[in-house]
């Protein structure tokens, strides 16, 4: 463990054999899919609430508010808006570290959501 010289210093420093486990980039597709989907729900309420404020307010004043509205297109284009822009700004801050990691070779798991 270390190379030492006549005099009993050592020369360089002694790290125990390191094996590096497999990644297991199973779970960074289940954390993304996950991420993407709770993303795209809160873009579903914040868009339905945007576009149809008053229609919202009134109806769940009355306990009347049923799911119908999260499948009009609008609503669905403002959330998948919403959910490209939010995880495109995660993505690009994430990848900068890990390729950043990569430029000086360090040891770098893929970007967890």
């Amino acid at each position: 463990m270390g190379e030492f010289n006549q005099a009993g210093e050592r020369l360089s420093p002694s790290f125990p054999d390191y094996k590096p486990q497999k990644a297991k980039i199973w779970i960074n597709i289940v954390l993304f899919v996950v991420t993407f989907i709770s993303t795209y729900i809160v873009g579903l309420t914040w868009s339905a609430s945007f576009i149809y404020a008053e229609a919202v307010n009134e109806l769940s004043s009355q306990g009347e508010l049923g799911t119908a509205i999260f499948f009009e297109p609008r609503v669905m284009i403002l959330a998948g808006l919403y959910v490209l822009v939010l995880l495109g700004i995660l993505s690009a801050h994430e990848l900068g570290h890990f390729l950043t990691c990569r430029h000086y070779k360090l040891q770098a798991t893929w970007p967890y959501f």
